[in-house]
């Protein structure tokens, strides 16, 4: 009966263990569930193109994710704001050819919108580059040996008047289609505020 109860213990002790390595730096933060960025420009004649990068399993998408713990000396909830949320997100996702220094300056003066979800807010910031950035230093960056910034594989600029024209179908690098929560979330944004309104258009 004890060589029974102590390897229950040990199994429940290893259970633990192992959902902490997979869920021990998320946590829940009150009011929201992630946050992101769309970051865009646009060329002389006014048109928008997002950057997206593929995630394989997914699709493409803009940047994002969940909010991860903080020393309780960084954050009273013990958790990252949206804000920091985004910045840490589209940093990694970008592999570092978006600066934390960028982004931070600039969702200081962002337009944002927040999904709703059951379990709170998933909150995207828009970014328009005014400066270009060369996308080949997205595939040799020297990167930190931390998983965030291996998820995604590819990246690209897409013109939103073929995303709005084709819908998650649109003409990709690799031919693979947009993720469909990232396309769900975009087309409510869209529904919430006309394209001009959110890309500065006029």
């Amino acid at each position: 009966m004890k060589l029974v109860s102590i390897t229950v213990s040990i199994l429940l002790l290893v259970a633990g263990i192992g959902w902490y390595v997979l869920h021990g730096d998320e946590c829940s933060a009150p009011g929201y569930i992630g946050a992101g960025t769309t970051v865009f420009k646009k060329d002389d004649e006014g048109r928008v193109f997002l950057l997206l990068a593929y995630e394989r399993g997914r699709g493409w998408s803009t940047f994002g994710g969940g909010p991860k713990k903080l020393d309780l000396s960084q954050s009273a909830s013990g958790c990252e704001t949206p804000d920091q949320t985004a910045v840490r997100e589209s940093v990694e996702e970008s592999r570092t050819l978006l600066s934390a220094k960028l982004l931070s300056d600039a969702i200081n003066d962002a337009k944002f919108y927040a999904n709703p979800t059951s379990r709170g807010d998933y909150i995207t910031f828009l970014i328009e580059l005014d400066q270009p950035i060369e996308l080949n230093q997205y595939y040799s960056a020297q990167l930190p040996n931390d998983p965030g910034y291996y998820e995604t594989s590819e990246i690209t600029w897409i013109a939103l008047d073929d995303i709005l024209t084709r819908g998650r179908f649109v003409e990709t690098p690799n031919g693979q289609p947009l993720w469909d929560v990232f396309h769900q979330q975009f087309d409510a944004m869209l529904q919430s505020q006309p394209e001009h309104y959110w890309f500065n258009q006029q």
